[in-house]
């Protein structure tokens, strides 16, 4: 895949993406609730920390586990991030950080995926855009249960074109025009389209 982060400029503060020629990695971190219980110690990292650490070790799992699947590496990434906090941090306060993810990685003849709360993953195949979206409210956190909810499939790259990641791809996906933003993406308007963060030619 040749990727591109299409929005470098206008990224998000809670948002984090990166990329391999053969594995994407979108997280939309959620900004944290007002605190947990009184005299709880809460979270002391910020969800900025958050997404950058667990985006990094599901990139990492993505490109070094094949034996896992998609779901197994994210359910890795979580654990391996939970231990950072330490023993100071409350994971169960609700204003501990947490995000919806997308993720996808070249497996094979096909392109696996996961989607995890609300970020789209738009495709161009030959048979026309598909638009996909978990449809939940699921956010990775500190369990690594939760990637047991999140929607996970196989595409055939023989009929896969292009894709783009969208944080936020509410508009997009109301308005099913899939087609028309992957038209503009490949002439090179990446840049002038809200909420698309990565943008890949496969």
């Amino acid at each position: 895949m040749q990727v591109q982060l299409a929005a470098r400029a206008a990224f998000p503060d809670l948002a984090f993406g990166a990329a391999t020629p053969e594995a994407l990695v979108l997280l939309d971190g959620v900004a944290p609730k007002a605190g947990g219980e009184a005299g709880k110690p809460g979270c002391r990292h910020g969800t900025p920390w958050f997404v950058r650490r667990l985006g990094v070790h599901l990139l990492a799992r993505l490109t070094d586990r094949s034996d896992r699947s998609i779901a197994e590496c994210l359910a890795d990434a979580i654990a391996e991030t939970a231990a950072l906090h330490g023993g100071r941090c409350d994971l169960a306060d609700p204003a501990a950080p947490a995000a919806a993810v997308l993720a996808a990685r070249l497996h094979g003849a096909s392109l696996e995926y996961l989607l995890l709360g609300g970020p789209l993953l738009v495709l161009d195949t030959a048979g026309g855009p598909l638009s996909l979206r978990h449809g939940g409210v699921g956010r990775a956190g500190a369990s690594p249960r939760v990637s047991e909810t999140a929607r996970t499939g196989f595409v055939r790259l023989d009929g896969l074109r292009a894709l783009a990641a969208l944080a936020d791809g509410t508009d997009v996906a109301d308005r099913k025009d899939g087609g028309g933003l992957l038209r503009r993406l490949a002439e090179g308007g990446a840049a002038a389209e809200p909420g698309v963060l990565l943008h890949a030619v496969c």
